[in-house]
């Protein structure tokens, strides 16, 4: 197989890929991509070359690499990345005219070089090979799409020859110039998802090249240069599932807070009680049932009455002595209920209340700009203080339904957990504090309008609605002992 067929083939196999690509992106739904610190992103990309020097025209060449990033910061990317490619410039009979002493006198396409056995063609080329580590910055933050610009430093290696024979242009052929040289490649791009791990990446590179032999030929025209526009795939290793299911732990603590009885146990039997039904066992003495609690038989004033006496009995004597009056008995049917005891009123516990604590949008830093932050704070840190050393609170992270949810729970999660720093550092007892976990936008206090309301909705009205799930709650798992 022939240079020819082979970049032929791989120009097809590029395009066929790129339209593939091109067609997931348009009939996928957009997620959350915003690149977290610590996190490793891999691309795979093809895209084109257009060179810049003495013989710059509209010829385009493939290009293809590989590039692994690592997120040193939120926003900052440092990138490894290596490309292998080509690049191409046309010859005619105006640029031969141009350089004879290049061309030789009055030389056309067809003729040898000067001195070579090398043949003038119509159009010459030159692979490339690039090694680059660059550093890339997020312009935008917290929006789907992940726009960047990017700057770096690498190693260029070309070797200039005729596109038919592959045979090396004369100064190449005389070796009057290094093939390797520095270069910096400086552009931009965005990345848009296609999933929570894998996404679109589309990029532009402009790269300067310390060298003035791209074309083989030295002039006036400087240092050539090289423009890349490429589109690919990435891949982030370590993006969490968007399915994650919360851990086994996480479930336990979900459970004693969100399942723990709230309501009163009946006086009889000691069980649980709703809407007036107590539990009862069955005949067979196994499964408990539910049946209608009935009140307390209570004497009513009729059933107070005393029974009938009995007719007095006189005694034959002279003077008649009347029988004492029994002292008043209930009715045989009710048995004497004794009045029970009242028991202690318990307080009602407090099983979790709310707090609006602010935080600077997407950290968790608090916003002490914002009065109600201080204050709130403040009032949750004389709570803790002043509640027995039994106390076990579980604090919880809440958010409305506004951007991508896997990033709501895990900002939840940080705010949560700022809280509860926070109140260690000012001398809360640890052991107080079971944990501090983020529930992002599925645990909504009030029901926030559709995508296609929003649209219509006032901003003040809207926010007016999502401030109200945007909280910090205590729910609190053990409560003081009433004494």
């Amino acid at each position: 197989m022939t240079h020819g067929q082979t970049t032929l083939r791989l120009r097809s196999f590029l395009a066929s890929v790129m339209v593939t690509v091109a067609l997931v992106a348009v009939t996928t739904t957009p997620v959350w991509t915003q690149i977290q610190q610590g996190e490793v992103v891999g691309t795979l990309y093809g895209g084109v070359n257009k060179y810049h020097g003495e013989f710059s025209d509209d010829m385009f060449a493939v290009s293809t690499g590989i590039g692994v990033s690592y997120a040193a910061m939120d926003r900052l990317l440092v990138e490894a990345r290596f490309g292998l490619g080509e690049y191409r410039w046309k010859i005619t009979d105006a640029k031969i005219r141009r350089f004879p002493g290049y061309f030789g006198q009055d030389a056309q396409v067809g003729d040898r070089y000067p001195g070579t056995l090398t043949t003038i063609e119509g159009d010459n080329e030159s692979r490339v090979t690039t090694v680059d580590v660059l550093a890339s910055w997020i312009l935008v933050p917290d929006i789907a799409a992940s726009p960047f610009v990017t700057v770096g430093v690498g190693l260029f290696n070309f070797a200039p020859s005729n596109s038919e024979e592959h045979s090396a242009l004369p100064n190449n052929l005389a070796r009057v110039y290094p093939r390797t040289v520095v270069s910096i490649p400086v552009g931009g791009g965005v990345r848009i998802p296609l999933s929570s791990a894998v996404g679109l990446m589309l990029r532009a590179d402009h790269r300067f090249v310390f060298s003035p032999y791209l074309d083989d030929i030295r002039a006036d025209h400087g240092n050539d240069a090289l423009t890349t526009i490429s589109l690919g795939l990435s891949y982030n290793f370590t993006a969490p599932s968007q399915s994650r299911e919360l851990g086994q732990a996480e479930l336990e603590v979900v459970r004693e807070i969100r399942m723990a009885p709230s309501t009163p146990s009946c006086s009889r039997c000691g069980c649980a009680m709703a809407r007036g039904c107590c539990c009862r066992h069955g005949h067979n003495g196994s499964q408990p049932e539910m049946r209608q609690e009935e009140p307390a038989a209570v004497p009513k004033a009729a059933d107070s009455k005393p029974a009938p006496a009995a007719e007095p009995v006189s005694e034959p004597t002279p003077e008649p002595v009347p029988v004492p009056t029994p002292e008043p008995m209930p009715a045989p049917a009710a048995d004497p209920v004794p009045t029970p005891t009242p028991e202690p009123t318990t307080p009602k516990k407090r099983k979790s209340f709310s707090k609006d604590i602010r935080f600077v949008v997407n950290t968790d830093e608090f916003d002490k700009t914002q009065p109600e932050t201080e204050k709130n704070l403040q009032e949750l840190l004389t709570y803790m203080q002043e509640s027995c050393d039994e106390l076990q609170v579980m604090i919880e992270g809440h958010a409305s339904a506004d951007g991508p949810p896997e990033r709501n729970r895990e900002l939840s999660t940080l705010r949560a957990r700022k809280v509860q720093q926070w109140l260690i550092d000012q001398g809360v007892t640890p052991s107080k504090i079971r944990g501090a976990m983020g529930f992002g936008s599925s645990m909504p206090r009030v029901a926030e309008p559709s995508p296609a309301a929003v649209k219509s909705m006032a901003k003040d009205k809207l926010e007016a609605i999502r401030r109200q799930n945007r909280r910090i709650e205590i729910a609190v798992l053990k409560d003081c002992k009433v004494q």
